[in-house]
């Protein structure tokens, strides 16, 4: 009598149990969807709210017209003379006009954009017409804040392997840096890299140069309050761009 009784008394123990176990289950893949929801919910309106802000269009998968329009012509050989034969006149024409006038390698290097299939030959176009420009006369009072070539600089670095040199010798030639975005997507870069502590550093850098720029350094504070919160987070690879 006293064995069933044990037995008894084990089995509703065993009973609470399983019970027990299948509320803790419940309770953890609750905790689960809720993070994963949660997580892409502040992907999407991460990126929504900043789209906003910013008036950004996003990136579209696939080639612009213009791209498709040169990719057609990749193998006709007429197009490719006639490219051939305009290149030709541009290198000419740099030659000539740049000393006096270093943003017609800028035009040259939209141009080749549009006109030049090979993209290592465009890169070589980028990287020579940066250097002509920034080692022009008076290049920094001319070209230091020149959006231009800001945007000809940040095409460069996003593609480059080298990017800390790229940034690094902009800084110690004062090129850019009172643009907000000079320190958001160099910080950005480190952030990627998962360098967090350079990209705190380099943000701290930001400030000093931007004192004098209102607008300009609260950009760039509040950039750095998303770093922080995605650090904090354990989200540092949830890139948002500046505002």
């Amino acid at each position: 009598m006293t064995f069933f009784l044990d037995f008894h008394k084990i089995y509703n123990v065993f009973l609470v149990f399983q019970q027990t176990y299948k509320i803790l289950e419940k309770i953890f893949v609750l905790i689960f969807v809720e993070r994963l929801i949660f997580n892409n919910l502040y992907k999407y309106f991460a990126n929504f709210i900043t789209l906003k802000k910013e008036n950004i269009k996003p990136k579209r998968r696939g080639h612009s017209s213009a791209e498709i329009s040169k990719l057609s012509h990749v193998h006709d050989p007429e197009y490719q003379a006639e490219v051939s034969r305009k290149q030709a006149e541009w290198e000419n024409l740099v030659r000539i006009e740049s000393a006096e006038n270093p943003m017609i390698w800028h035009s040259y290097y939209l141009w080749a954009r549009t006109n030049i299939v090979n993209a290592y030959q465009i890169t070589q176009l980028q990287h020579k017409a940066l250097n002509a420009i920034l080692s022009s006369s008076d290049s920094l009072q001319r070209f230091g804040a020149d959006e231009r070539v800001f945007d000809m600089f940040i095409s460069a670095v996003d593609e480059a392997k080298n990017w800390t040199d790229l940034f690094s010798f902009a800084r110690s030639k004062s090129f850019f840096v009172t643009k907000e975005k000079f320190w958001c997507r160099w910080a950005e870069k480190y952030e990627f890299d998962g360098q967090l502590k350079e990209a705190d550093e380099i943000l701290s850098e930001g400030e000093k140069y931007l004192l004098n720029e209102p607008e300009a350094i609260g950009k760039l504070r509040r950039w750095r309050t998303n770093f922080d919160l995605r650090v904090a987070t354990g989200r540092s690879k949830v890139i948002i761009p500046h505002i």
